[in-house]
C-alpha cells in the first residue's frame, strides 16, 4: 500500500508545474492513485452514510461519490449517469468524466436499467441523451450489446422515438 502524499505537497508540486489546483485535479489524482494500487487509502475516505446528489450545484456529494469509486459507489451509478446528462450543470463536470471511463461491463447493466426506467416513465429525451453520451461514444458493438439487453418493448419505444 502506498502512503498518500500530503495535500499541501501535491498542491505545491502542481503549482510549480504551472497547473492550478482544482477539483478536477483532485479527482484525477484519486483516480490515478486507484490505478496505481493506492485504493486502500481512498477507502478510508468513504463514509458509511453516503448521500445522493441533492441538486445540480451539489458538487461536494458528487465529488465524494466519484472519489470513493466503484464498487463503493455502485448503488449510485444510475444517479451519476443521470447527472451526467446535463452538460451545463456544475455536477456534470464531475460526474461525466467518471462515468465516461467506467469499464463496459460495469456501465452496461446500469445504462440498460437507466434507459429502461426513463422510457417507462415517458422520459425518452433523457434516455436518448444517455445513449448519445455513453453508448454512441463507445461504438457500435457496445450499442448493440445495450440494445440486445433491453426488453423488446423498450427497443420499440426507442425506435419509435427516432433511435
Amino acid at each position: 500500500m502506498c502512503a498518500p502524499p500530503a495535500k499541501a505537497e501535491l498542491v505545491h508540486k502542481f503549482c510549480d508545474a504551472g497547473l492550478a489546483p482544482g477539483r478536477w485535479l483532485v479527482i484525477f489524482l484519486c483516480l490515478l492513485m486507484v490505478r496505481l494500487g493506492c485504493e486502500p487509502w481512498l477507502k478510508n475516505m468513504s463514509d458509511p452514510s453516503l448521500q445522493s446528489i441533492r441538486d445540480k450545484f451539489d458538487t461536494d456529494n458528487a465529488e465524494h461519490l466519484v472519489l470513493i469509486g466503484y464498487p463503493h459507489n455502485a448503488e449510485f451509478l444510475q444517479e451519476l449517469i443521470f447527472w451526467s446528462c446535463f452538460p451545463n450543470d456544475p455536477v456534470c463536470w464531475i460526474t461525466y468524466p467518471y462515468v465516461s471511463v467506467l469499464r463496459d461491463d460495469i456501465l452496461l447493466p446500469e445504462l440498460v436499467a437507466f434507459v429502461q426506467f426513463n422510457i417507462e416513465k415517458q422520459q425518452a429525451d433523457l434516455a436518448d441523451t444517455a445513449l448519445a453520451m455513453f453508448a454512441d461514444e463507445r461504438g457500435q458493438p457496445f450499442r448493440q450489446q445495450l440494445l440486445q439487453a433491453l426488453p423488446q418493448t423498450i427497443r420499440q419505444a426507442l425506435s419509435d422515438n427516432g433511435e
